[in-house]
């Protein structure tokens, strides 16, 4: 009984309104409801309808007033939208079989393509907004959609990269499920390198609630098992080497060398060669630690010197100082220990 005094409210409201005025629904304002005034009238009692039958779960007629919004006026208004999403969501939630729900999935996800299409532009809730609503929504609603997941996420990325907005959540929502396939042997090792080197940019300078997601990111690929030795030199030997003097690469596969602790001979190439491009006191002390542990201690000398001679933070000059000292004491040096001081 109550719907019943809604939906009749609603409609005396319409006519109330339409009455005010001559010809009210002939103003400019209405041409997005329909042709007519009529049109506009019955559609948007229709949309109001529509928002009334999905609160009270009465699915069946919600249904029929979504699709004739979708055929009369489906750039009338967002609410379209917005009811049709919890009109579908409540049907997968009430659906009896896989194939009945895998429908209404599709639904939903139709919907937000229809929405992007004729609110692309809205400053607020344009298409970066509803692609990633809709990530979001294939990845609740349809998981084992592994790749469309994968593809999706990237759309998001690429799309909120383009305009200077990258989610850092969304983010490391898509590299957790790209380390997942690569669990599954669903991606390879390169895929998961690639996709760390391309998206760490995008946790520099982040604020400090999002500090969680960056974890999360790092983690994902300390654990994965890609990120290990053997593969990072498998991947970037062959880049090295069709690109030599690549700065850029250099510094990349240096920086993925260094986090996954390795001290093979080409990793050791990839930080002198680096070292030649662009000259720091923190290379020249990598490989002084490198060297050392390997003891190597004529190496190490070298580039303990070498980062003294560029460092210039005092405290910094001074711990260089002792390690260069010991080290020549361990060789026995101790003329040069002394000098070292």
């Amino acid at each position: 009984m109550k719907r019943v005094k809604f939906l009749l409210l609603a409609f005396v409201s319409v006519v109330a309104f339409s009455a005010t005025a001559q010809d009210d629904f002939s103003d400019p304002r209405f041409a997005k409801w329909g042709e007519t005034p009529e049109q506009r009238k019955a559609n948007i009692l229709a949309s109001q309808y529509l928002k009334e039958e999905t609160q009270n779960r009465h699915f069946g007629e919600a249904a029929r007033n979504l699709q004739l919004l979708l055929q009369n006026c489906p750039a009338a208004s967002e609410n379209i939208y917005v009811n049709g999403v919890k009109l579908y969501k409540d049907k997968v939630n009430r659906a009896e079989s896989m194939a009945e729900r895998n429908v209404y999935v599709d639904s939903i996800l139709y919907l937000y393509d229809v929405r992007m299409e004729h609110f692309a532009n809205h400053p607020k809730r344009g298409r970066v907004y509803l692609l990633e609503r809709k990530a979001r929504e294939l990845l609740t609603y349809r998981p084992s959609d592994r790749e469309g997941v994968r593809e999706l996420f990237e759309e998001v990325i690429a799309a909120q990269a383009a305009i200077n907005s990258v989610n850092p959540e969304v983010v490391a929502i898509y590299f957790k499920n790209l380390c997942d396939d690569y669990a599954q042997d669903l991606v390879d090792a390169m895929q998961i390198v690639t996709a760390y080197d391309e998206n760490a940019k995008y946790f520099e300078n982040i604020s400090e609630e999002a500090m969680p997601f960056k974890a999360q990111f790092e983690d994902c690929f300390s654990m994965s098992g890609a990120a290990s030795c053997e593969n990072l030199e498998a991947i970037f030997s062959k880049k090295l080497e069709a690109d030599p003097n690549n700065v850029d690469l250099l510094s990349k596969t240096f920086a993925l060398l260094f986090k996954a602790s390795c001290t093979s001979p080409f990793a050791i190439n990839v930080a002198e060669r680096l070292y030649v491009a662009q000259p720091s006191a923190d290379i020249a002390m990598h490989l002084a630690k490198t060297f050392q542990d390997q003891k190597n201690f004529d190496g190490a000398s070298k580039y303990l010197r070498e980062a003294l001679a560029v460092e210039q933070d005092v405290a910094k000059r001074e711990s260089l100082l002792i390690r260069i000292g010991m080290l020549e004491m361990t060789q026995n040096d101790f003329a040069e220990a002394v000098e070292a001081h």
